[in-house]
């Protein structure tokens, strides 16, 4: 959330504190009831898609990044070993097909990072008698294709994140709207009438109105 629904989310809770403090009072009249737990349950919804929010942007980042840099140290190792092996049996053309660093990987777009893996890939699964005895195996090609498959899943996870992430926004903006109508157009005016019998939850709750969602 940004910071205007920060503060907003802080005035729904001063408002759930009076709330809660003070259930004695208003679970006696029924329409005090529904508009309090209509409320509580969209409050608690927002919090619900904050907390989520909050995840996706740290969790399947991490994923992606982590799964990101393991692919371009590998491919990078491999691409290395390669060309010692090129440049022995004096093939240039081989040499410059597997001539990528690790920042050549890892600091380039996720699109262009998943090809050149793939071109180092293709490259040395080639029949390229020998090469196992520059370190690189059968084994550490079948890794390298698992690390971009890795790679490539931690791409779409992210896509789909991102995608749930306006889906959440729209959500956002749509449950703070109705919590502000039910509190402005419902609760605020049903609480006037709890001035003369319970002046004590009737000030305490419009203390907590007060708060600015500034």
């Amino acid at each position: 959330m940004n910071k205007y629904q920060n503060n907003k989310m802080s005035a729904y809770q001063a408002v759930m504190g009076v709330l809660e403090r003070n259930q004695k009072t208003w679970m006696t009249v029924p329409v005090l009831v529904k508009v309090v737990e209509e409320f509580s349950s969209q409050v608690d919804e927002i919090s619900t898609i904050a907390t989520r929010r909050e995840f996706d942007t740290t969790g399947e980042t991490l994923a992606k990044n982590k799964a990101r840099k393991d692919l371009a140290n590998h491919a990078s190792n491999l691409a290395a070993c390669g060309m010692a092996y090129a440049y022995d049996r004096s093939d240039t053309e081989l040499e410059a097909d597997l001539d990528y660093s690790y920042s050549e990987i890892e600091h380039v777009k996720d699109a262009d990072a998943l090809q050149i893996s793939g071109s180092i890939y293709k490259v040395l699964n080639r029949d390229l008698p020998g090469l196992d005895e520059y370190l690189v195996s059968g084994d550490d090609l079948r890794e390298l294709k698992r690390l971009r498959s890795r790679f490539n899943d931690a791409m779409v996870t992210k896509g789909a994140v991102k995608s749930r992430r306006v889906a959440d926004t729209r959500a956002l903006a749509s449950l703070f709207s109705s919590c502000d109508k039910l509190l402005s157009r419902k609760m605020d005016r049903l609480m006037i009438r709890m001035k003369e019998e319970h002046p004590r939850f009737h000030d305490s709750y419009f203390n907590a109105r007060k708060i600015k969602d500034r």
